[in-house]
């Protein structure tokens, strides 16, 4: 279960400024899982269960191990593993806006 379950703030406070935000409404939380994924390996780390030389390949599936290389668990939390994204992040955009990937 959970440790903590707690909230503040509006859930929507441009269409709906009334509402309050409550621990079931659901919401994206884009880079905050960088915090709490580092806690996480440094937890793990810190219990000897992984260590932050380890090559970070160990620890994925093989379709994302192959681009990574040599790099560790640290290049990886220092955004220094130079894995190119494969993810396209369309969610950015609006679904009817063009996208251009030929960047």
């Amino acid at each position: 279960g959970a440790l903590y379950a707690g909230s503040v703030g509006l859930a929507d406070p441009i269409s709906d400024p009334s509402e309050c935000l409550t621990p079931s409404h659901e919401a994206n939380l884009y880079s905050v899982s960088k915090f709490f994924t580092a806690c996480c390996v440094l937890k793990l780390s810190e219990g000897g269960k992984i260590k932050l030389t380890d090559r970070a390949r160990d620890y994925c599936p093989e379709e994302l191990a192959e681009l990574l290389n040599e790099c560790t668990v640290e290049d990886l939390m220092t955004h220094q593993g130079g894995a190119p994204n494969p993810l396209p992040l369309n969610w950015v955009h609006s679904p009817d806006e063009t996208i251009d990937e030929t960047e």
